[in-house]
């Protein structure tokens, strides 16, 4: 589980399989670690992921460190997952290196540039060892895969169709690989079930990938994502998307045009995307940090019922998430609810967690093993 070599100490939470609890029983740990006065930092070597973060150093890690981050009381760093891989179908995936991206490639191309990304982890657990006293470590998938083992840089490198009823909103996320998305989304009934959903008043939200599935059209002239050069989206929005070779990656500011509230985040997209003819608006006014640019983002229908944006994040914005959902409260013939303040609420929530790991784990006895 961990070590007592050199000045830091480390702990890792291992797994037999994805989604069997490691993230949280990590995120829970950097919480209980930081409450008992250590400085703690989490670590995943690689992270496979299309949900990322842009950090205050400008790069890219995965949501999960984010978290864990946060519970431990820090800034998220690129150090804390040096390795992001972002599937990209049948183009292999993009690898994110210390959160800039460093190629696309297959498995096998991969797996051949081990040793480089190996001294990259090596560097980055070096740098946090530095800084804090304790390392808590995620393990990746199972911990005992045999035939994946002797390429292994993250468990043992520091070893010696149909839409349910009843919903008021729909929501479309990020999407690594819009190409392929859009071609599974409407083989699958799901651009055909949004649209009718869509219809019949419903309230549906595209961010970044999903604002570019909700517009006309998608051309990939330079073969970034796919080898398929042009795709229909789900026409809700009149916008069309050219994907490109440069990378937008960073942290936004700005306004909502619909309800004037205030929104921050960060965009990571490979696109660019125009409104071509057609009613509606634009969905926000972005701010360049120091105020100097602002420019328009996304769009939105004249009745405010289907938008789309480049901006991750807007919902953890409170003012914003609140009048969101208070117009579909209000719809519903609900009362207002004023929204909770997101870091304090995340905060209180780690606190529970932290709680619940103390109450059923021998701290103590294991503070002593690391």
């Amino acid at each position: 589980m961990g070590n007592k070599s050199g000045s830091v100490r480390s702990i890792m939470f291992l797994g037999t399989g994805s989604d069997v609890g490691k993230s949280i029983a990590a995120t829970a740990f950097c919480r209980i670690l930081k409450r008992r006065g250590f400085r703690v930092s989490p670590f995943k070597a690689q992270n496979m992921s299309n949900n990322s973060y842009v950090t205050l150093e400008g790069g890219e890690i995965g949501r999960a460190q984010v978290v864990q981050a946060e519970a431990a009381g820090l800034l998220p760093s690129v150090h804390m997952n040096p390795i992001l891989l972002k599937p990209s179908g049948e183009l292999g995936a993009q690898i994110i290196l210390h959160g800039k991206v460093f190629g696309r490639m297959d498995a096998a191309a991969y797996h051949g540039l081990k040793l480089q990304l190996r001294k990259a982890v090596l560097a980055s657990y070096g740098k946090l060892a530095d800084e804090y006293d304790i390392i808590v470590m995620e393990g990746a998938g199972s911990c005992c895969e045999m035939n994946l083992k002797h390429n292994d840089l993250v468990n043992y490198l520091f070893r010696p169709g149909q839409l349910p009823d009843g919903y008021d909103c729909l929501i479309l996320p990020g999407a690594k690989n819009v190409m392929e998305d859009a071609v599974w989304m409407r083989r699958l009934g799901w651009t055909r079930a949004i649209r009718a959903f869509a219809a019949g008043g419903g309230r549906v939200l595209g961010i970044c990938g999903g604002y570019q599935l909700l517009g006309r059209r998608i051309r990939d002239p330079f073969g970034v994502e796919s080898r398929t050069i042009e795709i229909r989206g789900a026409g809700l929005l009149p916008v069309e998307t050219i994907l490109e070779g440069e990378k937008v990656v960073r942290r936004v500011t700005g306004t909502c045009l619909l309800n004037r509230r205030k929104v921050s985040g960060y965009e990571i997209h490979m696109g660019r995307s125009e409104v071509s003819e057609g009613c509606g608006r634009p969905f926000l006014k972005i701010h360049e940090p120091g105020g100097k640019k602002s420019w328009d983002d996304g769009w939105t229908t004249e009745d405010g019922r289907v938008a789309g944006t480049y901006v991750h994040g807007l919902l953890d914005s409170p003012g914003f998430r609140g009048a969101f959902l208070n117009a579909v409260r209000a719809e519903k013939g609900l009362t207002t609810r004023r929204p909770a303040r997101g870091r304090l609420a995340r905060f209180h929530q780690y606190d529970r967690l932290a709680d619940h790991f103390e109450k059923y784990c021998d701290v103590d006895g294991i503070l002593e093993m690391i």
